[in-house]
């Protein structure tokens, strides 16, 4: 996974290509100090997959083609 930071407010997460991720799970928390937005990407950065707000997690599974979120919130 890579993360790429536009501002510091505002940063997107790059998921794996879906062809290698077949099978993986991902669990990303969202741990910021402020209002921030995590925004989940495909691997190109072409297509948002979902979005993870402060104090958010979210699951992440992949069949090989498609990406499936799963978000809730941590205490």
């Amino acid at each position: 996974i890579r993360a790429a930071c536009r501002c510091c407010c505002q940063r997107s997460v790059l998921m794996p290509t879906e062809a290698d991720s077949r099978g993986l799970v991902f669990f990303i928390v969202n741990k910021a100090d402020a209002a921030e937005d995590l925004t989940i990407r495909d691997d190109a950065n072409a297509a948002t997959i979902g979005t993870i707000s402060q104090n958010e997690m979210a699951m992440l599974v992949c069949d090989g083609t498609t990406w499936s979120i799963g978000v809730g919130t941590t205490t």
